[in-house]
């Protein structure tokens, strides 16, 4: 049997542990958190579960190991099981070993998972999940271009369902993209190009837009799908947006484009989705 001392003295333990939890997710959200704290106020939702996370203990070829096996459970064929588990890992693979390329990883993660789910819920609580890993990631000594990379996607997924859609979030996502672009402009095939585009075509419903013309997102998206000219996802995209500016005719040729190309390694069923989806683009337009 436990004394009453030794109770009072478990209960104490348990009363600081809650109060260090709680101030660290004060700390998560005001001064510590960097631009989170400024950004989360431009957001529609409460984020009830901050990322904390401890840091692991493992030696550079274990961290290495873990990275590849995160990696392995990102990798085709991808289901939201695999990537979920994915995502997992990476919560517990985070270390200075590895670069803290863990933290990107499950950015990369929630960003897949906000874009494959049904739920509207569900959808923006992945968004916001990856916004908290992906400022993580940037706050470290090691910044690459992933992590700014998979912070604007994330921002940008959050920003696309959001109804109040503001200049100042706007401009935060603009700043990560355009940071990665500066990196790595090559990255995911061109991916902060295009995603600087679709920001720019999507922040012309912003009151007072200062972020960018819809024709300079049009251009981006061009240059994306020029640069990177076997990638299905970035003609995709610019049939979009060409259909979205009224450019019938052009959407018309680049969707013709995107049914030549092949298929690219470890985005099989990505390619399949977005000829299916150039398909149905091309039956609804006007014309020929």
């Amino acid at each position: 049997m436990r004394s009453k001392r030794s109770e009072r003295r478990a209960a104490q333990w348990s009363a600081c542990l809650l109060s260090l939890v709680v101030l660290s997710a004060v700390a998560f959200y005001s001064a510590g958190c960097g631009s989170v704290a400024v950004e989360l106020k431009e957001i529609d939702e409460i984020v009830e579960d901050p990322l904390l996370y401890d840091e692991t203990n493992l030696s550079k070829s274990s961290a290495q190991r873990r990275i590849d096996q995160i990696d392995r459970e990102f990798a085709e064929p991808r289901t939201s099981a695999s990537v979920k588990l994915s995502r997992e890992t990476c919560l517990h693979s985070i270390t200075s070993a590895s670069s803290y390329g863990a933290l990107w990883r499950g950015a990369r993660a929630c960003v897949w998972l906000s874009g494959h789910s049904d739920d509207k819920g569900e959808q923006r609580r992945y968004a916001l999940e990856g916004i908290q890993w992906g400022e993580k990631a940037t706050q470290k000594a090691d910044v690459t271009a992933e992590a700014y990379y998979y912070l604007g996607l994330s921002q940008l997924r959050y920003f696309e369902l959001s109804l109040r859609k503001t200049t100042s979030f706007a401009l935060a996502v603009k700043e990560n993209l355009n940071m990665a672009a500066h990196l790595n402009p090559q990255l995911d095939h061109c991916g902060p190009k295009l995603a600087l585009g679709k920001l720019l075509i999507l922040a012309r419903k912003v009151k007072r837009n200062s972020v960018g013309t819809q024709n300079e997102g049009l251009n981006l998206i061009r240059e994306a799908a020029q640069n990177c000219s076997t990638f299905g996802r970035n003609h995709l995209e610019l049939a979009i947006a060409l259909i979205d500016t009224g450019k019938h005719d052009d959407a018309r040729v680049v969707l013709d484009e995107l049914f030549q190309l092949p298929s690219p390694p470890d985005h099989t069923a990505d390619h399949q989705a977005w000829l299916t989806r150039g398909s149905e683009l091309l039956n609804d337009l006007p014309g020929k």
